[in-house]
């Protein structure tokens, strides 16, 4: 026997196969495979259901419900009466800007009726007509809150029936009206605040005007209708002040006792208070700079001009 070739043929190597072999090759047979994709696929179900991807998606083809249907809905109680409270604050924007819509509306005109018509075809005496501009300015601002209310009512009307459908499809979830309105409910005692902090500011400053016009004129105009009103707006402003910071409060209390906590992640509530003060601030003071150069310097130039006292009354 020929040992020798024995073992020179046990010697050789073994050629390995020329077949090349690709990273994605489905002959390959990876025993951790299956976990890890078992493990990602868990993982990602468990960040899906953390950042609320896996709530329910409404399909295009949703039932249409009744009337009736969506009025036998029955909605939690807590959620019932965040509903009624926004409905009421609504109304009383709607309200309060269309009765003040009304009264300037009505001063204007007779402001410019008076020169037409004598005083008692009027029956109100001339010097209680307040200035056109004071009340053309108020007719703006009630003009705008008459739109939002209607604007906004009309939102809440349309996602109270998606949430009364969600209701009766058994699909349970926070409707996107409630969420829309605790984010507002977050920057609405800022807004208040700065809102209410300027009218208290500029109102004192207009009443002081008129009260030094009044005592220092040697014609001592009768300006008693405007310090009314401007008193008037003053104390209608911090009731409004008062009874908005209690309402806020009481809903928000009311939406978080419902759910057991915050529907807002507080990293959105940060963002949302700073957002606000910082958009407040601005107008705050691009308010204040056009006061200053358009209306104060200006008037301060022409009475040097005229050779009078740069500020009046001194």
């Amino acid at each position: 026997m020929d040992f020798s070739n024995k073992k020179n043929n046990n010697l050789n190597p073994v050629q390995p196969d020329k077949t090349p072999v690709y990273v994605n090759d489905a002959n390959i047979k990876n025993p951790y495979q299956q976990s890890q994709f078992s493990n990602q696929n868990l993982s990602n179900q468990n960040l899906a259901e953390n950042l609320g991807f896996n709530q329910p998606i409404h399909n295009q083809t949703r039932p249409n419900f009744t009337k009736k249907q969506l009025e036998n809905a029955e909605i939690p109680n807590q959620i019932a009466k965040e509903i009624r409270l926004q409905k009421l604050s609504l109304t009383g924007i709607i309200f309060i800007g269309f009765v003040l819509l009304f009264i300037s509306a009505f001063f204007v005109l007779v402001h410019y009726l008076a020169p037409i018509v004598n005083d008692s075809q009027l029956k109100i005496p001339l010097k209680f007509i307040p200035h056109p501009a004071v009340m053309i300015i108020l007719m703006i601002f009630s003009l705008l809150f008459f739109l939002i209310g209607l604007i906004d009512f009309n939102h809440l009307r349309i996602g109270l029936k998606s949430y009364k459908t969600d209701l009766l499809m058994g699909v349970e979830k926070i409707p996107y009206f409630l969420v829309r309105n605790y984010k507002a409910l977050v920057a609405r005692p800022i807004y208040m605040n700065w809102i209410s902090f300027s009218i208290y500011l500029w109102g004192g400053i207009i009443i002081g005007i008129f009260f030094i016009i009044k005592t220092a004129t040697k014609d001592n105009p009768s300006m008693n209708t405007e310090i009314i009103i401007m008193i008037s707006i003053l104390a209608s402003t911090l009731f409004i002040h008062i009874i908005s910071l209690f309402f806020t409060r009481a809903r928000k209390g009311n939406i978080s006792a419902y759910y057991g906590y915050e529907i807002v992640p507080f990293d959105q509530v940060k963002d949302i208070r700073k957002r606000t003060n910082r958009i407040c601030m601005v107008i705050f003071f691009v308010f204040l700079t056009l006061v200053l150069f358009i209306v104060i310097i200006p008037w301060m130039i022409v009475r040097k001009n005229k050779n009078k006292p740069i500020i009046p009354f001194i």
